[in-house]
């Protein structure tokens, strides 16, 4: 079937498809709990020039999808920023055991397929490479792993998939021009430095400047300093994923969860990063694995090397530091995934004509069948138990901000049973110090409400700043305990109606009227010395 689309005529018409399956894909697949990543590149399959549509990708196309793989790497370091802290040493030991093993098994696999040395030595840095998202997902959804190795894994990602991007420049540097990879790797290390070194102190001088900002500025300030500094790196033959990965680490600290970042990371996967995932399933020809058992049987090999290079891992590290053999597998299996770091090198080794195309697809297949398998493997090994609490009569903080840290406070001082429900690991860490009990887990799953015992709850307190989250949330507690009391956070007449109409809350709290009221009073008081009652 041809529908005829120009791809230089109907470009409109094209990228609304695109958006379209942008916005569908993650819609209908989280319904499932199932990682949507993997059918944004089945979609670009069905409408690519080998699918039903035949759209070919254009050099427009082409650069949105590129600014899509620039802020994939680079919400990448951003996250891996906000989850290293002092534990990145103790990382080190795993870092080079799964690292080594890996990079091994990939060079190994590409030799016994007579693949070219810097095909085989690509080969070994996508294997080295993991999943930032998908591992931190599965690490902060399986308690029993969180709390044995959940300080170490997050730090062992920002060094494997550090490793694997400046893998990556030297290969592409050492496959064009081999005779200046000395000066290469000086001009990287100078460049390191000035990214780590200069980039948080221009960063740190505006965002701590006092004069007045113009709006959104803050947004064109990470984007200018993200295209520049990639611009920077491409003048050294630095591929700019590496820069973008790197910038995302060193902007971390000055970009912490909260609107500025909620901006770029909608951006991202918003719009840019689908686009990048669709045009690259766009490329891809799956009839190759239907043209001889050679790219089959690469196919099935790469799946097998990589789970086995990464349980043996697993194994090893067990071995070296005397733990559990089962602990040791489980962590082996939860560094299966394979996506962000891994499918960037291997659009850009393909690009460059390092990777045929039948490594590329063989990539992308191993990409897919790592996200959709490891959840399952991982719950099957990590033995994991019901954690619901058993509490009756406690109360459950949903959300921890500037308004509850102080509830959460006073309540645990006067000895009252109370439970924290948050979705920001940073603050699930800092009340675990302080030994409250919190859930990791977002407000509006099931699963999270029962974990903090919500089901037993007296009260619950509901100041996440999300209003539709506020409204779910409700509906859930709701839902699981009729005859609680329900008290919610709020900031619009909106909600407030909505909540009041479905009897979903039983006191509000509002703190724009609050503050309102307060400074009418204060005013009163200062003009007529009292204040009257309306």
């Amino acid at each position: 079937m041809n529908f005829n689309i120009d791809p230089q005529q109907d470009i409109f018409l094209i990228f609304s498809i695109i958006l379209l399956i942008a916005f569908a894909v993650p819609e209908f697949f989280s319904r499932f709990k199932i990682a949507y990543v993997p059918f944004y590149i089945f979609a670009g399959i069905l409408i690519g020039p080998f699918g039903v549509l035949k759209v070919e990708v254009t050099e427009s196309l082409q650069f949105v999808g590129d600014l899509g793989l620039l802020l994939l790497v680079f919400l990448a370091g951003l996250e891996i920023h906000s989850m290293v802290e002092e534990s990145i040493k103790g990382s080190v030991v795993m870092s080079v055991v799964f690292g080594g093993i890996c990079f091994t098994a990939g060079y190994l696999l590409g030799w016994a397929f007579s693949l070219s040395v810097t095909s085989s030595l690509l080969l070994g840095a996508v294997l080295m490479s993991s999943s930032v998202a998908e591992i931190i997902a599965i690490v902060n959804t399986t308690a029993s792993l969180k709390k044995r190795f959940g300080h170490i894994i997050v730090p062992t990602i920002v060094i494997l998939d550090s490793s694997s991007l400046i893998l990556l420049g030297i290969i592409l540097m050492y496959r064009t021009h081999r005779q200046r990879i000395l000066r290469f790797l000086v001009e990287i290390a100078i460049f390191l430095v000035f990214v780590f070194y200069l980039i948080p102190i221009m960063a740190r001088r505006y965002f701590q400047r006092k004069s007045r900002k113009p709006r959104e500025s803050d947004m064109k300030f990470i984007i200018l300093t993200l295209i520049a500094v990639v611009a920077a790196s491409e003048l050294i033959g630095l591929h700019g994923i590496v820069a973008a990965f790197v910038v995302g680490v060193a902007l971390g600290e000055f970009i912490p969860p909260g609107p500025l970042y909620e901006k770029i990371h909608a951006l991202g996967h918003g719009l840019l990063i689908p686009v990048f995932f669709i045009v690259l399933g766009m490329s891809l020809d799956l009839s190759i694995f239907t043209r001889g058992f050679g790219s089959l049987l690469f196919l099935i090999a790469l799946i097998l090397v990589l789970m086995g290079s990464k349980i043996l891992s697993g194994v090893l590290y067990s071995l070296i530091k005397k733990i559990n053999l089962r602990d040791g597998l489980a962590l082996g299996v939860t560094f299966w995934p394979q996506m962000s770091a891994t499918l960037a090198a291997a659009s850009i080794g393909y690009r460059y004509h390092i990777f045929n195309e039948m490594v590329l697809l063989a990539i992308v297949a191993m990409s897919i069948y790592s996200i959709l398998i490891t959840p399952f493997a991982v719950r099957a090994l990590s033995r994991e138990v019901s954690t619901s609490l058993t509490h009756q009569s406690h109360t459950v903080v949903i959300g921890f901000g500037r308004t509850s840290s102080k509830i959460v406070t006073i309540l645990s001082f006067a000895g009252k049973d109370v439970v924290v429900v948050d979705k920001d690991l940073r603050k699930v860490k800092q009340l675990e110090r302080r030994g409250i009990h919190v859930v990791y887990g977002s407000s509006v799953d099931e699963e999270t409400l029962k974990r903090a015992g919500v089901p037993g709850a007296r009260v619950v307190l509901i100041t996440i700043p999300d209003e539709h989250e506020v409204y779910l949330t409700a509906r859930l507690v709701k839902k699981l305990n009729p005859d609680c009391y329900i008290i919610a956070k709020i900031h619009t007449d909106r909600l407030f109606r909505r909540l009041k109409k479905e009897s979903l809350v039983d006191s509000f709290v509002w703190p724009e009227k609050m503050s309102s009221l307060e400074a009418t009073r204060q005013v009163f008081e200062k003009l007529e010395g009292f204040y009257p009652e309306f």
